[in-house]
């Protein structure tokens, strides 16, 4: 019998937690019938709440393959999954929202072609049933990443999967908050997609702030595309010789007689245009020389505080 590992990171989830497990309990005699075993890893990743107290209690009802994993305080998602890597001893592993909003019977339909050979299932959403401005932020993260990245990645991206333990070997070796979610993409292994319809939230509300979306959207563009560099290389050889034949210009006029007046004002808005492109270039910059100082610190992802294995 083959093992499932499902990593389940958690943040303020503590009304969640409790139908979220009656849900597992459930899915779990159904993955039985695939000839599929459960492991549940549960990382709370520092929450205030009384989320570790109800995963406490999850451990006790489900003491066999239910580990549980506390952070010293909020590291974020992506390195809260970083964190149950290493203690995933399943065959296949996905990674499960707290918030019930991603169904378990797609987990069923992944795994069935996950059977057939592939590497890793992604499940892209058919439908958002979010606000007016995050569905037309998602659009545009998703398009922006599409164009920026140099490999293939699906159009409208993915949150749902399953992959192979292979794949989780290679996720191991990730050196700081990275979205593997892309980094699985980057790495080229035998892929199925498929749709599906995540489901509305119901209880509680939603910790990923427009913050956080816009901090992960940066991070993503420069963790994985030197696109930005280019461009911006691009613009300013434009700009030079657009200077340069502007220059030729003024001096062949000014030869002929055609200047009377000095043309100050396109000098000016040349002056200002180059300033702001050699701005944002220094910009751009710092944050790949940003990238390089925080990995050359070499400072831990997480601290966890506690665990409750098996």
């Amino acid at each position: 019998m083959k093992k499932l590992s499902i990593i389940i990171p958690v943040y303020y989830n503590e009304n969640n937690l409790e139908p979220l497990f009656e849900a597992l309990v459930d899915f779990e005699k159904d993955l039985l019938k695939e000839d599929f075993s459960l492991e549940l890893i549960f990382v709370d990743d520092g929450s205030k709440d009384a989320s570790f107290e109800k995963l406490s209690e999850i451990k006790k009802k489900r003491p066999h393959e239910t580990k549980i994993i506390k952070h010293i305080r909020n590291f974020g998602a992506f390195r809260a999954c970083q964190t149950a890597f290493p203690f995933v001893t399943g065959d296949v592993f996905t990674v499960l929202a707290a918030d019930l909003q991603d169904p378990l019977s797609q987990i069923l339909i992944m795994l069935r072609h996950w059977k057939e050979g592939h590497d890793v299932v992604i499940s892209r959403r058919k439908k958002r049933q979010d606000p007016f401005l995050t569905k037309m932020f998602a659009k545009f993260y998703y398009f922006s990443i599409s164009l920026l990245l140099d490999f293939k990645y699906p159009k409208g991206g993915f949150d749902f999967f399953i992959a192979s333990r292979s794949v989780l070997e290679e996720l191991k070796k990730i050196n700081g908050n990275v979205n593997f979610n892309i980094y699985i993409a980057y790495l080229g292994y035998s892929r199925k997609e498929l749709d599906y319809e995540r489901q509305e939230r119901k209880i509680g509300k939603s910790k990923w702030t427009f913050r956080k979306k816009l901090v992960l959207f940066f991070d993503n563009i420069f963790d994985f595309s030197t696109k930005p560099l280019a461009w911006l290389g691009l613009g300013g050889l434009l700009i030079t010789v657009g200077s340069f034949a502007y220059g030729l210009l003024i001096i062949v006029s000014h030869f002929l007689g055609f200047i009377e007046i000095p043309g100050f004002t396109a000098l000016a808005l040349i002056s200002l245009f180059s300033l702001g492109l050699n701005t944002l270039l220094f910009v751009i910059l710092g944050q790949y020389l940003r990238r390089i100082f925080n990995l050359v610190k070499n400072h831990p992802t997480s601290i966890i505080e506690r665990t409750w294995l098996d």
